[in-house]
């Protein structure tokens, strides 16, 4: 069905002991030879499915930002902020969004590579080497799909998880002082630097160094060198992932306001307070990180150590990805949850306003001379917080919704459950108008 056209002699890296980088990326093989060979014993059914499956790898790249497992969570948030892309989250989201995507393309663009002819030793059972024809190629064997993926692709993935690692960043700085972030900051850099040295660890290979030009064999020596170091790297990334997500919790446990005489359990703060959402992806990377750190010390015992060295088999991607995308996966929560916050605190102020105008209340008569203008300007924060000061029935409202001994009032608690633990995010050193307004005014409340 498919017509078959063969590539020249020019396409292979055969006896040139100094190829060019475009020569060694265009290239097809090492070996001739080996590919007219396993070209002849290739039938015409079988070329037909080599040309259909490279056209569905195609098509698939296509499609790939569609089965990205953060793209429907990105539409949602989408929909919920009205597509207003001033806002920095929704700016942080679409580029994780976007290069991840890119990435992913690439990854999937490059599985249409998967031939690569090439000359491999072997040894027979008297210990003779001798070389044999060979043709699969993986992303580590094949020059141009390892520059594809493994360095232009591995740029996209990690530049867009730098993007979103400033997400936790931007939430801190929105509801705490400037002078109190030299942590966060610091760490941040820390975080970002780890990954950027993975990405030029990645460009440090050179896919021209692959193969031997003079014989055309595959150099495996450097390629499990490079593995070996390559998870000592994913280790610092982990490391530094945990140090900067702590730093974060303890600056928001230090400088916001304390909340805990609420007596909530672990998920009712899991809702409420971003500070445990951020620790939650912490939790994970330090659970996983002792089943790491083995596997990587007894990997290099026996790479460095062991004569002749040995490469162990242990696939780590699937962890390193579990623990890494967790907290991306916080990110959409932190929104969803903040969101229905935003409700719940609009919902209070109506209650406030409606509901609590007793003068007999003796919570209530903290805010009676507090009115529409004052919540629209923000001015009734003064008189908050000395109602909250001064008055500590409010802790028992959720526990006993429907009891006022004074005059029977039925209060509906849970809104003002909600507008006391909204009130978390504020700074409890510096309560002021300003600072109150910037987390409640909804433009301003998601960064």
């Amino acid at each position: 069905m498919f017509e078959r056209k063969l590539y020249d002699r020019s396409y292979f890296i055969e006896n040139n002991t100094n190829p060019t980088f475009f020569q060694w990326m265009r290239s097809k093989g090492t070996n001739y030879e080996c590919y007219l060979q396993k070209m002849s014993e290739i039938s015409d059914t079988q070329w037909d499915n080599i040309v259909l499956k490279k056209y569905d790898s195609i098509i698939s790249a296509i499609v790939a930002p569609c089965s990205f497992y953060f793209l429907y969570w990105s539409l949602l948030i989408f929909i919920l902020h009205k597509f207003d892309f001033r806002k920095p989250v929704m700016r942080i989201i679409l580029g994780h969004l976007v290069i991840r995507c890119m990435g992913n393309v690439l990854e999937v663009y490059g599985e249409t590579y998967n031939t690569y002819y090439f000359n491999k030793k072997v040894k027979d059972s008297f210990g003779n080497e001798y070389l044999v024809c060979d043709s699969y190629a993986d992303v580590n064997t094949h020059p141009f799909r390892w520059f594809l993926t493994r360095q232009i692709g591995t740029i996209c993935w990690y530049l867009g998880e730098i993007i979103a690692d400033w997400y936790p960043l931007l939430r801190t700085k929105a509801i705490v002082k400037q002078k109190q972030m030299h942590s966060v900051y610091f760490t941040c850099a820390l975080f970002n630097l780890s990954k950027i040295l993975l990405i030029v660890y990645h460009l440090s290979r050179n896919p021209t160094k692959f193969y031997n030009p003079v014989d055309g064999t595959f150099n495996e020596f450097k390629k499990e060198k490079f593995s070996a170091y390559y998870w000592s790297i994913q280790l610092t990334i982990i490391v530094t992932s945990i140090i900067y997500e702590c730093s974060i919790f303890f600056t928001l446990k230090k400088c916001v306001f304390e909340i805990t005489d609420l007596n909530m359990g672990i998920m009712k703060k899991f809702k409420v307070l971003s500070e445990y959402r951020i620790l939650s992806s912490a939790f994970v990377a330090m659970v996983c990180l002792p089943f790491i750190c083995i596997a990587i010390i007894i990997q290099y015992y026996y790479f460095f150590f062991h004569k002749p060295p040995i490469l162990m088999e242990v696939q780590f991607e699937t962890v390193r990805q579990a623990i890494a995308n967790v907290q991306y996966f916080m990110i959409f929560i932190d929104q969803l949850l903040l969101i229905c916050s935003n409700y719940d605190a609009k919902l209070s102020q109506y209650a406030i306003n409606s509901d609590y105008s007793s003068n007999t209340d003796p919570y209530t008569n903290n805010f009676n001379n507090v009115n529409n203008n004052d919540f629209k300007s923000g001015n009734y924060m003064n008189t908050l917080k000395k109602g909250i000061s001064n008055n500590h029935n409010y802790v028992n409202l959720e526990a006993n919704p429907t009891n006022n001994n004074n005059n029977n009032t039925t209060i509906p608690a849970k809104p003002f459950t909600h507008f006391v633990t909204d009130l978390s995010m504020v700074n409890k050193n510096n309560i002021n108008n300003d600072s109150f307004n910037r987390n409640i005014n909804h433009n301003n409340y998601y960064i």
